[in-house]
């Protein structure tokens, strides 16, 4: 490897003048340890050296026993991602200025297993890589005489997003569903996975129909339907008037801006793909989950409706929305834009309300 410029250098350093940061670093030699365990070092640096250059600094100067991978240095190859301060990035993309005053912990990746020191197990990784085919599957065979597959600029930017992953396995350290089920394909082998799919000269993979995922399936690709129905059925997804109405005294009037208060979230069509979408529903079936919880909303942010006290114990209770990990993707999938997550996360905020509010009402008192 070579040496790295000594920071104390004008070369290495900017206008800036060198200061000192602490590096803490996780350690673990198999042959040796019987558990990791971290070590410190006082590195000297300037305003332009990175997280990886400070760690190429103690090994070249303070403990060459310090084993990381890295290449590049230009985050084009993806071989030097750490937990730094316990968030997933490139090292040699991220600077020790923006650290300062420290201390630095520098860590492997989080959810693999560890090697040695920085370096973790990508075996697993490499087998789901492996498993989606990542590469060309012609749609026709084409001899070199025919020429190269042509595509249109609407044909590239279908895939050209997905095309651009390096290989970091960032995206892994960050996602909660790989840290609790490794068998989970993982964000970039489907990311890689649809890059080819969505490619037009790729022909590698049938379209693959299945049953929603997280259901019993009853047929084929029928699924029961009904503890999702039980969950409906429990919040009371209908209007309970604020006060009763006679015919003759007309109907309920609302102005648009109270309209607008649950507009979206009345666009549920129960089709269930938000709960499909939902790892934590995969985890815990007894969770209400997205489309219960939005149609919650819908009815409680009714001015109309007066039923929002008998739902509250819904919300509330370990089944209701604090059982939500905000993955979020459970807004990606639904087909109109109906966003359970947001509502989930504002129904968080009137669970806390209406729990605190309990201990301000006077005793008997209606909120």
């Amino acid at each position: 490897m070579p040496a790295m410029p000594d920071p104390t250098t004008p070369s290495a350093t900017s206008t800036v003048a060198l200061r000192s940061i602490t590096i803490e670093c996780l350690r673990y030699h198999p042959e040796s340890d019987d558990e990791p365990h971290f070590e410190r070092w006082q590195v000297p640096f300037g305003d332009e050296m990175s997280v990886l250059q400070g760690l190429q600094y103690i090994k070249d100067h303070l403990d060459g026993s310090l084993t990381f991978r890295w290449s590049c240095r230009m985050a084009i190859c993806g071989s030097c991602g750490h937990m730094v301060n316990g968030e997933p990035v490139l090292s040699c993309h991220s600077f020790l200025r923006d650290y300062y005053p420290g201390p630095v912990r520098v860590e492997p990746l989080q959810h693999f297993p560890i090697l040695r020191d920085l370096v973790v197990d990508q075996t697993g990784f490499l087998d789901h890589l492996a498993a989606v085919k990542p590469y060309l599957v012609p749609a026709q065979e084409r001899v070199l005489s025919d020429g190269p597959h042509h595509q249109t600029p609407t044909q590239m930017a279908r895939y050209y997003t997905q095309s651009q992953c390096i290989n970091c396995l960032l995206c892994y350290a960050a996602c909660p569903q790989y840290g609790l089920d490794p068998s989970f394909a993982g964000p970039a082998a489907l990311a890689l996975l649809h890059r080819y799919n969505a490619d037009s000269r790729d022909a590698g993979w049938p379209v693959r129909i299945e049953a929603l995922a997280h259901f019993p399936i009853e047929r084929d690709l029928v699924v029961s339907v009904d503890g999702f129905v039980k969950k409906l059925e429990g919040i009371q997804p209908y209007i309970i008037p604020k006060e009763p109405r006679t015919l003759a005294q007309g109907e309920y009037r609302q102005t648009p801006a109270q309209l607008e208060q649950f507009e979206q979230f009345s666009g549920c069509i129960n089709c269930m793909l938000c709960y499909s979408a939902c790892p934590q529903f995969g985890l815990d079936p007894s969770f209400a989950g997205p489309g219960v919880l939005a149609l919650l909303h819908r009815y409680n942010a009714d001015s109309r409706d007066g039923g929002q006290a008998l739902r509250m114990e819904v919300l509330g209770s370990t089944e209701g929305v604090w059982n939500c990990t905000a993955v979020g993707y459970c807004s990606e999938v639904c087909p109109k834009g109906v966003d359970p997550a947001n509502a989930v996360n504002q129904n968080k905020v009137n669970s806390a309300k209406d729990y605190f509010l309990r201990f301000l009402s006077p005793r008997g008192s209606k909120s």
